[in-house]
């Protein structure tokens, strides 16, 4: 199949090998595949999709960005030394996410910005213990606008829901020996009594729904949504103001029209030296290809980064693993394939979990204080293994081994490797500050070729009460071979589904945001509720959506005002096997679709 290849791609002006350097070049430029072709996410198409009652919003990637990025594989020495130049090529493209409050009814979080409790001993201090509890504040706003949406549509059930969750969140939080409770500043004093009355009130507000008095209901709820207002300002004045400037300017670029996810995909042949001694597969290993896209871990990941600040370059820019076999392009050695910027956690604020149920599996951004949050995944059909324990130690205990990719699943064709999932932060271009997100990475083999692809999506439940980002999928990345004039068809959208085995790959990348459905179609099978004996996953989405203190503690809810953001982390991949990569254009999924964004 090589030598068919490189017949093919030198016919159509692709394959370009450079300068060869002994007799080991030589021999390897006659024996190993050098050419290479784009390869993108598949944006899809969701035409087909219909909103129910509650809001769904659809949001898809922009045109791939596609660009040349060879690279050189080198090794041996003296006579059996020698080095051969490989194409390589780089896509990314972004998610826009226009409007993104819009329809939204969680309300932000603030608990991120700093560490609940920096000195470890128990107690947060200053900032930190005012954000915990402005956070429970925010959390308790969001159930009282349940209860007056409730009230509003006479619905008795949907108020008490909200009604007891806000009952139990205040319940949790005033228990003797919590956060609140050990709090000694007079702000603290003033909300632990307002959040008495208000959980006194509440219990009067249920007493009149059971009466249908809906008049004296919504008062009460008017009463209480006063309350907690009035203590929402207090803590916001009693916190550092850049701290408070910082998160009202995220806000704000939430609000907008933010990025907030990107995707990207790296193809480079299977180029083998002689002798083992050099190959593309052996040296981009998972920790080699994370930090050609991740920044290393910073002192303070509060408000210190600066706005749209180029990523560092010290004119050695990955000089220490550019010594190695592979030599890779600048602009995947030195964090430039990707518009944001991606950075460590600083400190272990976020983890990944996980749920698996026959094939299908679940990942979601959860707080790193969550029984079951690991600080990397490695997920595959139906399998979660825990790459590293829960104490977060950076990129530096990703696997530098070609068996760090797991073992491969697919056929003759296609071998797709687990894919690995981690808290970062991301920084998009216009962005005032690093926000929680979600990284993600796999390796395919295909027509000769390795293809590294992954990306981020904001990790929802870290900036919004009651929701949660979620990862899903149901086996190996389908990839999917395409040539340009498929590409560039109307028809596009009907080739890659008749390609495809599974139905959901229709969707491709498309993030789905809306109150949680246990049922969607865009969900893997062995996940939906339908199935019956897979309702777990039900449990398990609300549990993770919920709310949690400080202390871990549930704060109740999540049936609520509970949401998901939900992405397919196997949505298929779409390869060009012909033609020039750099006269391609890969489709947006607005494009494909006309009804994402």
């Amino acid at each position: 199949m090589t030598a068919t290849r490189r017949q093919l791609l030198a016919a159509t002006g692709v394959l370009a090998v450079g300068s060869l350097a002994g007799c080991l070049g030589r021999v390897a430029s006659a024996t190993t595949n050098t050419g290479a072709s784009p390869a993108a996410f598949y944006g899809g198409d969701t035409s087909d999709i219909k909103a129910g009652d509650e809001a769904l919003r659809l949001f898809g990637t922009t045109g791939s960005d596609i660009r040349y990025v060879p690279a050189t594989v080198r090794g041996g020495s003296g006579a059996l030394s020698g080095e051969v130049d490989i194409e390589g090529w780089g896509t990314s493209a972004v998610v826009p996410a226009k409007d993104l409050n819009s329809s939204r009814s969680n309300k932000p979080r603030s608990i991120w910005w700093a560490d609940p409790d920096s000195d470890d001993d128990g107690v947060g201090d200053g900032d930190d213990i005012h954000l915990a509890i402005l956070d429970i504040d925010l959390e308790l706003s969001g159930y009282v606008e349940s209860a007056q949406a409730g009230v509003e549509d006479r619905s008795e059930d949907d108020t008490e829901i909200a009604l007891d969750a806000f009952i139990n969140a205040t319940t949790k939080a005033l228990k003797k020996g919590d956060r609140l409770d050990r709090c000694s500043t007079d702000v603290c004093g003033t909300v632990r009594e307002s959040m008495e009355r208000c959980r006194q009130l509440a219990g009067d507000a249920g007493d009149a729904v059971d009466a249908e008095n809906w008049g004296e209901a919504n008062s009460l709820l008017s009463d209480i949504e006063r309350i907690i207002g009035g203590d929402i300002g207090r803590l916001e004045d009693a916190i550092d103001p850049e701290i408070i400037e910082a998160m009202a300017k995220l806000r704000a670029y939430l609000d907008g029209n933010p990025t907030i996810g990107e995707q990207f995909a790296v193809c480079l042949p299977d180029a083998r030296l002689p002798g083992d001694r050099g190959s593309v597969e052996a040296a981009l290993t998972p920790k080699r290809l994370a930090n050609g896209l991740i920044d290393e871990v910073r002192e303070d990941d509060k408000v210190e980064y600066e706005v749209e600040a180029p990523p560092e370059d010290t004119g050695n820019c990955g000089d220490a693993e550019q010594a190695g076999a592979l030599v890779l392009h600048r602009d995947i050695s030195c964090r430039n394939l990707l518009s944001a910027r991606l950075f460590e956690q600083g400190r272990e604020k976020r983890g990944v979990a996980g749920f698996t149920a026959g094939d299908g599996v679940a990942v979601a951004g959860v707080p790193a204080a969550d029984d079951d949050a690991e600080a990397i995944l490695s997920i595959a059909s139906g399998r979660l293994d825990q790459t590293t324990p829960l104490l977060y130690q950076g990129l530096k205990k990703l696997s530098d081994s070609s068996g760090g990719w797991g073992e491969g699943t697919g056929d003759d064709d296609v071998a797709v490797s687990s894919t690995i999932v981690m808290p970062v932060l991301a920084q998009p271009r216009g962005c005032p500050s690093p926000m929680p997100a979600l990284f993600y990475v796999k390796r395919c083999r295909h027509d000769d070729q390795y293809i590294y692809c992954g990306g981020w999506v904001i990790d929802d439940g870290a900036l919004y009460q009651n929701t949660l980002t979620v990862l899903v999928g149901e086996g190996p990345t389908e990839v999917i071979a395409v040539s340009p004039e498929e590409v560039a068809s109307d028809r596009y959208s009907d080739i890659v589904a008749r390609k495809s085995e599974r139905e959901r790959s229709r969707y491709g990348s498309t993030m789905f945001l809306g109150t949680f459905d246990p049922d969607a179609d865009y969900l893997p099978e062995e996940l939906l509720a339908s199935t019956g004996g897979k309702k777990g996953y039900d449990i398990y989405i609300h549990n993770k959506s919920q709310t949690t203190t400080s202390n871990g503690a549930d704060g109740g809810g999540g049936a609520v005002t509970g949401t998901s953001l939900v992405m397919a982390v196997d949505a298929p991949v779409v390869h060009l096997v012909t033609g020039e990569g750099n006269k391609v254009k890969f489709k947006a999924g607005a494009e494909l679709s006309k009804a994402v964004n």
